[in-house]
């Protein structure tokens, strides 16, 4: 009974947390202010742009990806590694993330 009461609990807050951190219109707004801050070379920028989206909405693949291919531009190699492979989990058909991986 305990532990049945323990995983309906652990499957609610996980529930909770989810639906709060999803916000996609406000995803899509900061992945497109990340692609025209990429696309002006301003990395950092772009990078921060990259990671509201992933906090908006954590379940996008590209979201993953772009701030992967900012963080190898300015040679933070572990974190676009990490990124890179975030990316590839949600969506396994991404070859340009299986790219970075190396």
């Amino acid at each position: 009974m305990r532990r049945s009461r323990l995983w309906s609990l652990a499957v609610l807050a996980l529930s909770v947390g989810a639906g709060l951190a999803s916000n996609p219109k406000q995803a899509e707004k900061s992945f497109k202010e990340g692609l025209r801050l990429e696309e002006a070379n301003q990395w950092k920028e772009a990078e921060a742009a990259y990671s509201e989206a992933i906090a908006a909405d954590p379940n996008s693949a590209p979201y993953y990806f772009h701030r992967a291919r900012v963080r190898y531009y300015t040679g933070d190699y572990p974190n676009a590694l990490e990124d890179s492979g975030v990316a590839t989990r949600l969506e396994p058909n991404n070859g340009d993330a299986f790219l970075l991986l190396g």
